[in-house]
Order: C-alpha cells, then sequence, then structure tokens
C-alpha cells in the first residue's frame, strides 16, 4: 500500500508494527515443550567464607503526586470505515502423534 509519494502509509505501518508482535506470540504461546531428558547439577566441593554487602546511607527526596485541572489541546480523531489489505498468519501444529493440525 504505497501513496504517491512511494512511501508507504502510515496505516501500513501500524498494521505491519501489531502483526509482528502477535506472530512472535503465537509462534511463542503455540509450541508444546516436552522434557525429553532429565537435567543434572555438577558436583562441586567449595570451601568458602562468608562475605557481606555494602552499607549505604542514602537521602532520598520527598516525591509529591497528585491531579490538577487544567485546559490544554489535544487533537480529535475522526475514524472512517476504509477497505485495506491486512497481514493474516495461519499455524500448523504438530499433534500427539507428531502430525501437522491446521488451525
Amino acid at each position: 500500500m504505497e501513496n504517491i509519494s512511494g512511501k508507504y502509509s502510515p496505516a501500513r505501518k501500524v498494521l505491519v508494527g501489531l502483526a509482528a508482535p502477535a506472530l512472535a506470540l503465537g509462534l511463542l504461546a503455540g509450541c508444546e515443550v516436552e522434557k525429553t531428558q532429565e537435567g543434572k547439577m555438577p558436583s562441586v566441593d567449595v570451601d568458602v567464607e562468608s562475605g557481606q554487602m555494602p552499607k549505604y546511607d542514602v537521602d532520598a527526596p520527598d516525591v509529591r503526586v497528585g491531579m490538577k485541572k487544567e485546559t490544554i489541546k489535544v487533537p480529535e480523531v475522526r475514524m472512517v470505515e476504509k477497505e485495506v489489505e491486512v497481514p493474516t498468519v495461519g499455524i500448523d501444529m504438530p499433534d500427539e502423534d507428531g502430525e501437522e493440525v491446521r488451525r
């Protein structure tokens, strides 16, 4: 979706910006992980003496948070419906037998 200047429209940039994280989340959340081997910690023999964390004296500022009424300029947005191409994502997940299932 290019505009007259040959650059992509802001709508396309927004759609791609939303689709990329959604795809990444779908790929991560849609994965099924199964442990196939137990882990084992290495055996280590260490002789150490206990340490001590440093002490600090901190003089932090006092912060006051509140609300007050102000008159400011804000943009008004007008929504219109427009037909555009949007990205789609299809994911084929393996079932318990290892065969792909289309979702």
